[in-house]
């Protein structure tokens, strides 16, 4: 399945793209009406100079270096741990191979993601498996994960898309956001009814102070900003 073709909603060939923010596709006008509850928060016009934000052309370079986070998989944590602070340089691959993450777009928190890996087939790598990369890559719409993210999905940088930093504790919070919402909602159409920027600010509150009623003088915690 080409992650550049992909419809927004049912996965199937894009081949109509939203003519105000260029970035999302649909298969048909049908699709992109479901989609709009979500699209319309996130959907920014984006000047033609600037070129599409999509998988295909990629996000325009920023002119200076962006913070992100790597994400190891498994086989990497026991001697690199679970996040890593990066510097993104305008040269950097995410720019022209990254993936749009749909669940945070629709919160209000565009964010990027690179696999450092190539993608495995079915019964690839179990060494590779990363968890949090594929809850980050759960659709909004039913969440489930799109095949190639739900199993092996490797090791990942992320990068907010406005280009503000990204750190490790904001990184976990989204994670847990995405975990949170599987375990407690069933997967399917209903779960749409449950993904809402309004929500989401509200859980990130609730974790930073459950964070730092466990450690008051945890740096990051207090200094995340919410919303994020």
């Amino acid at each position: 399945m080409s992650a550049e073709a992909d419809c927004s909603v049912c996965h199937k060939k894009g081949t109509l793209r939203c003519s105000r923010c260029k970035i999302d596709l649909y298969c048909s006008k049908t699709c992109q009406r479901v989609h709009w509850r979500f699209h319309k928060h996130i959907c920014v016009w984006q000047p033609s100079s600037h070129g599409a934000l999509n998988y295909r052309q990629g996000l325009p370079p920023f002119a200076d270096n962006v913070n992100g986070i790597i994400i190891h998989c498994n086989v990497e944590r026991p001697s690199k741990g679970i996040f890593e602070p990066t510097i993104i340089e305008p040269t950097h691959k995410i720019y022209r191979k990254g993936f749009h993450a749909s669940l945070f777009r629709t919160v209000g928190l565009p964010i990027i993601v690179h696999r450092h890996h190539p993608v495995n087939g079915p019964g690839g790598n179990a060494r590779l498996d990363n968890q949090i990369a594929t809850y980050l890559m759960i659709e909004p719409a039913d969440g489930l994960a799109d095949r190639q993210w739900q199993s092996c999905a490797g090791t990942v940088t992320v990068m907010r898309q406005d280009g503000k930093p990204l750190t490790a504790e904001a990184m976990q919070t989204m994670w847990e956001y995405a975990g949170n919402l599987l375990r407690s909602f069933n997967i399917g159409p209903s779960f749409a009814e449950h993904v809402s920027p309004t929500d989401f600010v509200n859980f990130c509150r609730r974790y930073q102070a459950n964070m730092l009623a466990e450690n008051p003088n945890h740096e990051g915690f207090k200094n995340m900003p919410v919303p994020l």
